[in-house]
């Protein structure tokens, strides 16, 4: 952003005064957008095999292993980026920290909800007892419904989520199509301080419109 600025400051042209304006706007959202959407791929990755791997601990529970050993076992039969999170938890048990701390540093690593769900639901039953295999199975039913839920929702809302793409794209494309079919109509946008800021403005309301659109057919589930 320094850099930017700096263009900025050193520009004597409001053309380069935008386009430092448009390079440090899309260094900001970029890294953003991509730490957010690796953050999404590890979440969506864990929770696809976190039901698996429970009802995998009910039928270990029941053929009178404890929970740790259990876990050891399911490990063995799990792929990135579970089998990780469940090692570094073991880990923490065999360096002496509780079971209760260690599922609770791992609901905090993994920042999902549904891992959520299954920490809390082990660690009331380790304070109150029960038959922890049938918890396991039930939290396990509860996230098959909630995802089967969840496609339900985002298979409704693929044309809403779609448009959204589209508003945003088709002014990009048309100033696109206008500079290649006739440069001469366009020119005074791109070399001239009141194309400049025309084009600055258009850059912002396009973008405000695509965030505003995608928060609208957001939904946290």
């Amino acid at each position: 952003m320094a850099t930017v600025a700096l263009i900025a400051l050193v520009g004597q042209s409001a053309v380069t005064i935008v386009a430092a304006v448009l390079i440090g706007i899309v260094v900001w959202m970029v890294p953003e957008a991509y730490v957010k959407q690796r953050i999404g791929r590890h979440q969506r990755a864990l929770e696809g095999q976190l039901d698996a791997m429970l009802v995998g601990l009910a039928g270990s529970l029941r053929s009178g292993f404890s929970f740790v050993q259990a876990c050891q076992m399911a490990v063995e039969q799990l792929t990135w980026p579970l089998k990780q999170e469940m090692r570094e938890m073991l880990e923490d048990v065999s360096l002496g920290a509780s079971i209760d701390e260690a599922l609770g540093q791992l609901a905090e690593r993994a920042e999902s909800y549904e891992v959520d769900i299954t920490v809390n639901a082990v660690l009331v039953h380790r304070s109150t007892g029960g038959n922890l295999a049938e918890v396991l199975e039930s939290v396990a039913r509860t996230i098959r419904d909630r995802r089967e839920l969840r496609g339900h929702i985002m298979a409704l809302t693929a044309q809403q989520r779609l448009s959204a793409f589209f508003v945003a794209g088709v002014p990009v494309l048309m100033a696109v199509f206008l500079s290649l079919a006739n440069w001469q109509f366009m020119k005074p946008l791109f070399t001239t301080s009141t194309g400049a800021y025309l084009l600055l403005a258009g850059v912002v309301f396009d973008a405000l419109g695509f965030v505003v659109m995608r928060r609208l057919t957001r939904i946290d589930f």
